[in-house]
């Protein structure tokens, strides 16, 4: 499959405030474990990496977060935390605000525009409203491009993934790929098979996923060592060759001495014959 990589901005809505709702994320869950399972964590991370890898690859001036709270509004502030309204995605990709690779948080305006790509991994807590009801209208009123929910625990979707894009009139579209997976107008792409893989669109090429990380590292490790091997062996090989070469220089030398004192011998034959046969005919004379 190939896709048109566009900049995150290009037909980009302004957000609209009035009348968007008001949530302070984790305010009223904070005793409250948000992530029921591993599956969660894991699905967190595996996008923050191989997202992290894409954006590296095509959209440098953009940063993936985590968690990271996104203040929208300057008012009201919680009665329980004095936060200001806040939203704070399981993934979510901004543009970059210097050369701050660990921002602490993101403000709407002051760091930059509103978030291009937004991510929930539904859970127990937030799968039944706020991520699918709640959520929807205050990305679509900041002008979020596309919203990416994530069924983990196969509960709340038909499907593991549904990728929700904004039409001008701040309506979603629904999308899902005719495999099931997404494809996001960022240039990358999400599939599900049990476990979630990340790839280039353009390519098909998948980005290393953590887990696979270590397998690859291990991978190398092991044909490093079997290198090492191969060349502690040739080694072996090139030192039996050269002794053998050596033995053979000494060979050749040996025989050329040999070759010399029979030439010698042959020489000093050949001069007593040659003496002799002068003395022969020296007798001959009268």
């Amino acid at each position: 499959m190939t896709t048109t990589l566009l900049k995150p901005w290009e037909n980009a809505l302004p957000p609209i405030f009035d009348g968007i709702p008001v949530i302070y994320e984790d305010d009223e869950h904070e005793d409250i474990l948000m992530g029921e399972n591993v599956g969660h964590y894991a699905a967190g991370g595996l996008l923050f990496f191989c997202l992290q890898a894409h954006l590296k690859r095509h959209h440098p001036e953009l940063l993936v977060a985590c968690n990271l709270n996104c203040y929208y509004l300057d008012t009201p502030k919680s009665k329980k935390s004095g936060r200001n309204p806040y939203i704070s995605a399981d993934a979510m990709i901004v543009q970059r605000n210097g050369d701050n690779e660990k921002p602490t948080s993101y403000i709407i305006g002051k760091d930059g525009p509103p978030p291009f790509f937004v991510c929930e991994i539904l859970s127990q807590l937030s799968g039944t409203i706020r991520d699918p009801i709640e959520k929807p209208e205050i990305y679509a009123k900041l002008g979020v491009t596309e919203y990416l929910l994530i069924d983990e625990l196969g509960r709340f979707l038909p499907q593991p993934l549904l990728l929700k894009k904004l039409r001008p009139d701040r309506t979603w579209e629904d999308s899902l790929d005719d495999d099931g997976g997404v494809t996001s107008r960022l240039g990358f792409r999400i599939v599900h098979d049990g476990e979630l893989h990340v790839l280039d669109a353009a390519t098909g090429k998948p980005y290393v996923r953590p887990g696979d990380a270590e397998d690859e590292v291990e991978s190398i490790e092991r044909e490093k060592q079997a290198i090492e091997r191969k060349a502690r062996s040739i080694e072996r090989e090139k030192q039996t060759v050269e002794r053998k070469a050596r033995a053979m220089e000494r060979r050749n030398e040996a025989l050329e001495r040999s070759n010399s004192e029979a030439e010698a011998k042959i020489a000093a034959l050949q001069e007593e014959l040659a003496n002799l046969r002068r003395q022969k005919n020296d007798d001959k004379q009268p």
